[in-house]
């Protein structure tokens, strides 16, 4: 806790003062986690957050959308990495919701614990110049600071990402991929990409990574002239939690007649675990694997209604990944100019059937 308030005070984040008699305040409280380092060993973190759902628009905040990089974008960057022959690193950004200078006159209670008093003993509260995580703008302005910064350092913002930036000189490119406070920063220069680096960490509290190897629970390998992208770890978590780690594997992620006796199946009565399975696999097909993304996109229409069938079928398909944990998609260098091909299946045998 005191390591928090240490990281408040250095960010600047709330002045200390009397409450006006015509403000409101809002609530915060005490997040605590339990993390693990790269050696295993446990590793306990506090963070106080502000209770946004009790902020009023218009008056405690307006917008809140904040773009967020498109996963597709993550494989683009890699393709263009080993085409252009880029290096990619991963930054990240300490605290990063604490660095964005607040929109609106925001009040908070001092946390539990750290409470402080005026002469006459009334309690004080905190007025703030920085956002805090939870706030239901945070993301939002969290989002213009980091984009004011890459447009002051000279990068030109993506019209087809808003979380990619483009800077390219005599000295080479940089490419730099933003989600939320992980940074992925590709480039063929290495003094250039030491001064994207160093100016980063004259604005930020940052963290370098060095070269990419875990984003956002993907596994990433570098090799000569290729990168590949693995999700083995999130599958055998996958298959744990919904008890299927000692199940029978299969080579093939589902029949060719889903349709088949789905009138006749009974509806399935736990829905909600439907829906987390069918929502992971969204995020695993989205990802890496686009090779169950028939199969998934036809659960995922009967996320609010699921059968007895529909439930066979997505255990059926971790029973595929069960048996294709190795699977990796592998992006390799293009010996020739890149070509869009495109397959269409219009099935009408399937309408018969």
């Amino acid at each position: 806790m005191q390591e928090e308030m240490n990281s408040l005070t250095k960010n600047d984040v709330y002045k200390v003062t009397k409450l006006p008699s015509n403000k409101q305040c809002i609530d915060g409280r005490w997040v605590f986690t339990v993390k693990y380092d790269e050696c295993g060993e446990v590793k306990h973190k506090a963070r106080f957050v502000a209770k946004g759902f009790n902020q009023r628009y218009g008056i405690d905040y307006e917008e809140t959308f904040a773009p967020t990089a498109q996963i597709s974008s993550v494989r683009m960057l890699c393709q263009a990495a080993v085409d252009q022959n880029l290096d990619i690193y991963q930054m990240d950004v300490k605290s990063a919701y604490l660095n964005a200078t607040i929109d609106k006159e925001i009040f908070v209670k001092t946390p539990k614990g750290f409470s402080e008093k005026d002469d006459n003993g009334d309690d004080l509260v905190w007025k703030l110049k920085k956002s805090l995580y939870d706030l239901k703008q945070s993301g939002r302005i969290w989002n213009e600071c980091i984009n004011d910064s890459f447009l002051s350092m000279g990068f030109q913002r993506s019209q087809a990402d808003a979380c990619i930036y483009i800077k390219s000189s005599d000295q080479g490119k940089v490419i730099v991929l933003v989600w939320v406070d992980d940074i992925l920063i590709a480039s063929n220069s290495q003094d250039l990409l030491n001064d994207v680096k160093s100016s980063l960490c004259s604005k930020y509290d940052m963290k370098d990574l060095g070269k990419i190897n875990s984003f956002l629970g993907i596994d990433f390998t570098v090799g000569e002239g290729e990168i590949s992208m693995s999700q083995d770890k999130y599958c055998e978590k996958l298959l744990s939690k919904f008890h299927m780690s000692e199940c029978k594997p299969r080579s093939f992620p589902c029949s060719t007649d889903l349709d088949k006796n789905c009138d006749n199946s009974p509806p399935f009565k736990n829905v909600k675990v439907y829906q987390e399975l069918i929502g992971s696999l969204i995020y695993l097909m989205t990802s890496s694997r686009p090779d169950i993304s028939y199969v998934v996109t036809r659960l995922s229409q009967k996320m609010s209604s699921p059968s007895e069938l529909d439930w066979a079928v997505a255990k059926g398909v971790l029973r595929y990944l069960k048996g294709t944990l190795q699977y990796k998609l592998v992006f390799k260098r293009c010996e020739r100019t890149p070509q869009i091909i495109a397959y269409k299946d219009a099935d009408w045998a399937g309408a018969f059937r």
